[in-house]
């Protein structure tokens, strides 16, 4: 009776303490993935606040960069107009300076001209004595004061000569100085503009530094920009990943995928498989056909992402769940995509058709199966033919 007893409540326990087992492992480890994919949104978190902090840097660095070349831009400009001026006033002067060349010649001619005029009539007054000519003078004269007048007229024409001479004399002097003087300016200007080109030449020096400070901080600014868009697409995914865990949770659901796994997502010729591949890691198989193919959910599960990234192109990622574990499905490069994020999806179900889109060289299916949630370094990504019946 004794052992009876003692049999009966062995087994009782042994029933009650077997029955929970299986569903707690299977809540702790959900609790665990929940945790875990708790923490990687905190982190994706913080890494959208630094890389947001690091975008408005790099934001506001680029429009101080803008604001300095378009002074640059305005002081180029100006300098560029006096330099023009600097040239034009230049030609100005060698015009000028041409034409006061010209006249200083004309003077000279002139003044050689009149001094032999007036040595040819001093040479006349020395081959005649002084009493000749004023016997010629009075001979010729018809009355004394036709003689005063005479004497009176040979007088004026040799100071009238002269006068003219000295003039011509002191005009050559002032023309002289002027043209000294606009030489001395044509050296000023012609030096000027010298130190106008050499100013310009710095200014473009700079201007082209300017500018490439801007385009490596553009670019700088374009890689921030992608790896946000990056986290911002994995945060997505996490968190259509923890709803579905935590409605996963609390429906106590059977098992969405039937007991023969996973099926070929497409048909066609497998060209790549799981592994190395052009030195990296090729996280996925591509499966490439012509024409147009349909591509169908590997397994029965939830859409958690159906969008555009500028990797995967058109893509979609399908969460399923097989014995209480957890599988993330990816189908990239689609031409088009016909689910949508949470929508159910039956095993075989199309979900969009073969394409070649994002980073893509000829149109295939990239499929990738993870053994847990789906990470950006793709941690739990397993070879899907393990997998496909």
């Amino acid at each position: 009776m004794n052992k009876k007893i003692t049999f009966c409540s062995l087994f009782t326990a042994s029933i009650l303490l077997a029955s929970p087992v299986i569903p707690y492992a299977n809540a702790q480890s959900n609790q665990q993935k929940l945790n875990n994919i708790q923490d990687q949104l905190k982190d994706k978190e913080m890494e959208l606040h630094t890389k947001q902090s690091e975008k408005e840097q790099l934001q506001s660095e680029i429009t101080a960069l803008q604001q300095v070349m378009k002074e640059l831009d305005h002081t180029i400009a100006k300098n560029q107009e006096a330099l023009d001026k600097t040239g034009q006033e230049t030609q100005i002067l060698k015009a000028t300076i041409e034409e006061k060349k010209h006249k200083i010649e004309e003077l000279h001619v002139r003044i050689a001209n009149r001094q032999d005029l007036l040595r040819q009539r001093l040479t006349v007054l020395q081959e005649q004595s002084r009493t000749n000519l004023v016997t010629e003078v009075l001979v010729n004269a018809k009355n004394i004061v036709d003689f005063i007048q005479n004497i009176y007229s040979i007088n004026l024409i040799m100071n009238s000569d002269t006068a003219i001479l000295k003039e011509q004399q002191q005009d050559q002097k002032q023309l002289k100085k002027e043209m000294k003087s606009l030489q001395e300016k044509q050296q000023a200007l012609i030096q000027h503009e010298i130190d106008l080109k050499e100013k310009q030449k710095e200014l473009t020096v700079q201007q082209k530094q300017k500018d490439d400070i801007v385009k490596q901080l553009e670019a700088k600014l374009a890689t921030t920009e992608g790896e946000m868009q990056d986290t911002t697409e994995t945060k997505a995914i996490l968190e259509a990943q923890k709803e579905m865990l935590q409605q996963t949770m609390q429906e106590e659901s059977s098992p969405s995928v039937k007991p023969g796994g996973f099926i070929k997502p497409a048909s066609g010729t497998i060209t790549s498989e799981f592994g190395g591949r052009w030195g990296k890691h090729h996280d996925g198989i591509d499966i490439a056909q012509s024409g147009s193919v349909p591509v169908i959910a590997a397994a029965s599960g939830t859409v958690i992402r159906s969008y555009y990234s500028s990797s995967y192109g058109n893509v979609v990622f399908i969460a399923h769940l097989l014995n209480g574990k957890t599988y993330i499905s990816v189908y990239a490069h689609l031409r088009d995509r016909s689910v949508s994020a949470g929508q159910a999806v039956k095993q075989g179900q199309q979900i969009g058709i073969m394409g070649n889109t994002g980073h893509s060289f000829g149109q295939h299916l990239h499929f990738e199966l993870h053994a847990g949630e789906w990470n950006q370094a793709k941690s739990n990504a397993v070879d899907p033919l393990r997998y496909i019946q």
